[in-house]
Parts: C-alpha cells; structure tokens; sequence
C-alpha cells in the first residue's frame, strides 16, 4: 500500500530559491558561487525548478519572493551579516510568507555559532565532550579565565575563537602541545579575538579515532552515516571546500562499533536540534566518546559530508536531494507548507533511502 507521502508525488516542479549574501566571500564567481550554481543544477535533476541568486537585506529577499515565488529556500546563512542575535532571521522571513525553509530552526542556529554554546547545551543534555576552557578579554585589557589554565594537564589543547562568526578560516586554530606553548597562544587569541575557547584535543594514534558522521532527516526519519577520519589532525569547518589539505576516510566496518558511534551522534543531533541535515565530528579516546565540533549553520555540502552519505550509497546528486526531500516531509509535519514530491525525486533516490526519509510515525 502507498504511503501518504508517495500519494501525493505529482508531475509539479516545486521552485527552490538557493541564496547566499551578496557581501560574501563566494560571490562574484568565486568557488562557493560556483558550487552554489552547481547545486542549483542538482536540484533540477531531482524535478525542481531552481534559481541562485546573491542578496544584501531583507528588501531583496521580500523582492525574490514577489517575482520567483518559491516554495523552498535553501541559504548558506540564517541571518544579515552584520545583524545581531534576535534579528535579521531568513527563516522566519519565509516560514511566514509560506516557504520551506531547508535546515534547522534559528535557535538551534544561533546556539551553534557559539561553541561555548554548544558545549554547555552539549553538557546539560548529557553528551559527553572533551574538557574546555573559557577565556575573555575584558575592557581593562585583562583576560578573564586565564588563572583556570593551571588545571589545564591533558594535552595537547586546540585554540579557537569562541564565536565562529570571528574566525574567518577554519585555519584560525593553534595546537598546544605544553603549557608555554598554551599561555603563549591562548593570550595572543585573547587578544585577537576577545573571547576564545581552549579544549583538550585527541590527535588520531594508537589510543584515539575520529569520525565524521553526517545526518539527513528528522526524528525517526533520520538517516545517519558514520566515517573514519585516517588523516592528520584538522578541525571541522564549516565551509569545508575551502580547506586545502585532504582528509582520508575509511568505512567503520564493525557492525557494533558502528551502532555505538550513530547512536551517539544521534544524541548530538538531537540535543543540538539538528534538522534536515548536519554533520558532526566525534573523537574516541580509549573507547570512549566524545562529542568535539557539529555544523549547524546553513551550508554547501563539501567533502566530509560527501564520504559520509557514500557510505550509504548516496552520491553527490542524490544525497543533496535527498536534503530537500528531508525538509518537505519536516515541513508538511510541522504543518508549515505541502510541497508536493516531483516524480524525478522518488526515482533520483535510492529506494530505501527514500521510503526512511518518508516513513510514518
């Protein structure tokens, strides 16, 4: 018997309106612009209408909806450069003109752009994540945190920008390796950066493994994929095509240790509020799991979240639409929009990916 879901699959093509801000460092044909056109042609193979355009405020946006009429908006941001937390939200600018937003509620957005955000939210909800430190440059020139450093004896330790909109590059990061190396650096960040986040790091070696794991769904609709990370020490960015360097990554072969790392991630994401896609970076250290980095914001699938969904037999075509089939079914159940399934969608996906993606309660 069909599904409701598959029912309502109809020859209509649904319009997706992919945006980026215009002030980016991808627009004006530079790589992330071009992968943002790229995607705009995936997105027709799947039976969609797609349009890419650049935009700089709320105007624009309000003009796109007028003269397109989209039904879906997928965006690299969530909201004006520039803007302050609580305003200038692209979700609720087209949830409320009825457009299906792609990706997670604004909340959930805001709580990943801060990583001490994320730790604490990560800690509340029991997910277990490698100790962190928290420094502070205050008005006086002082650092605030830094005499907590003394407890600071399981390194090595990465240094970052506590707020991800302050780090320009996924490369703004120091490994200290001892404590000078720590003081010394994490000042310098203090300086730079004003509040910085300092946590204990697991280089991959005989006691420690890296995984990334990708997510695409919701709730019991959820698909996750699990990889190894083989390469040297990175962190997750969020924007990944911009890193020059090459992760290797291999498959998690054993079927229980499989199951542990995707019931774990599934535990991130669900704490975190991931919705319709993310991806996570999870670190073992003597069997043990530790929640390190997740990307919440809107972004271009890139290379980890590529060897991710290979793992499930997904190829770059196909799990990026399987995206988008993600938000329809998460949108129609949260009674925002109906957006109709296009018949190349259901013969785009792989049959049972498609019948997880669309299952019922």
């Amino acid at each position: 018997m069909a599904t409701r879901h598959e029912e309502r699959i109809t020859l209509k093509r649904p319009r997706i309106l992919i945006v980026s801000p215009s002030d980016s460092s991808h627009a004006n044909n530079e790589p992330g612009d071009s992968m943002h056109q790229q995607l705009s042609d995936i997105f027709k193979l799947g039976g969609f209408e797609s349009k890419y355009c650049c935009i700089s405020d709320i105007e624009e946006v309000n003009e796109l909806l007028l003269c397109y009429e989209p039904d879906i908006a997928f965006c690299s941001f969530f909201r004006f450069p520039g803007t302050r937390e609580g305003g200038g939200y692209l979700r609720d600018i087209f949830i409320n003109q009825g457009v299906a937003w792609v990706g997670s509620f604004s909340s959930a957005l805001e709580k990943t752009l801060s990583r001490i955000k994320t730790k604490v939210n990560w800690h509340r909800g029991g997910v277990n994540t490698p100790e962190w430190f928290v420094l502070n440059k205050l008005k006086d020139g002082s650092i605030e945190g830094l005499p907590l450093l003394v407890n600071a004896h399981n390194y090595p330790y990465i240094i970052r920008p506590a707020n991800r909109i302050n780090a320009q590059t996924a490369s703004e990061f120091f490994l200290a390796n001892n404590r000078p190396e720590l003081y010394a650096q994490a000042s310098i960040f203090s300086e730079t950066y004003g509040e910085v986040i300092i946590e204990r790091a697991f280089p991959r070696d005989g006691n420690a493994k890296e995984y990334m794991v990708s997510m695409i769904g919701n709730g019991a609709n959820t698909l996750i994929s699990p990889v190894e990370i083989v390469d040297s020490f990175e962190p997750l960015a969020t924007n990944d095509y911009q890193s020059k360097s090459i992760r290797t990554y291999i498959s998690v072969s054993e079927k229980k240790q499989k199951e542990y790392i995707t019931s774990f991630a599934q535990k991130i994401f669900t704490t975190s509020q991931m919705r319709d896609y993310s991806i996570c970076r999870i670190a073992q250290h003597d069997n043990q799991l530790f929640a390190e980095d997740i990307v919440g914001q809107p972004c271009i699938f890139g290379r980890d979240f590529e060897a991710c969904s290979n793992e499930t037999g997904l190829n770059k075509e196909q799990y990026s639409n399987a995206v988008i089939l993600a938000s329809i079914i998460g949108n129609l159940k949260l009674g925002h929009t109906f957006i109709p399934v296009p018949h190349a969608l259901k013969q785009l996906i792989p049959t049972d990916v498609f019948a997880k993606l669309t299952q019922e309660d």
